[in-house]
């Protein structure tokens, strides 16, 4: 598909509300967010994201890549706290750094209904390819 979307109740105000997220392929139930930011002067950058993304996900991962003519490097000084916000710095003020951000759901749905990534396929499908043209012809 060229592109998957899907419609989940927002952990914040279930009764009342929805949050729209579009799908990426991963063995894992994953949101990405992404951005850039310019550190300060002392080289720090805080980063604040929605208040439903920390009760959307949970064990976040980062990636930081400096950009622009410099070799200059950057760490995650704090990760995300409960309020959404983590902070990078930089060993150089000023530096223009893009990073990512990546939770794993942990939604009601999410965990009602858990990714099993290998399985057995059905009787009727046996021996059939579900896509043959990403079989590998050797």
């Amino acid at each position: 598909a060229p592109g998957k979307s899907f419609t989940i109740d927002h952990p914040l105000d279930p009764d009342n509300k929805i949050l729209r997220h579009m799908s990426i392929e991963s063995d894992k139930m994953i949101n990405v967010y992404s951005g850039s930011v310019i550190t300060s002067g002392d080289g720090y950058a805080e980063i604040q994201m929605p208040d439903w993304c920390t009760a959307l996900n949970t064990n976040f991962t980062y990636g930081l890549t400096v950009t622009g003519k410099t070799f200059a490097q950057a760490i995650v000084w704090e990760k995300i706290d409960e309020s959404g916000i983590f902070v990078i710095k930089t060993d150089e003020p000023n530096i223009s750094v893009d990073w990512q951000l990546i939770g794993e759901r942990h939604d009601k749905w999410a965990l009602e209904n858990p990714n099993f990534v290998e399985a057995e396929k059905p009787d009727y499908l046996k021996g059939e390819s579900l896509h043959p043209s990403t079989v590998k012809v050797e």
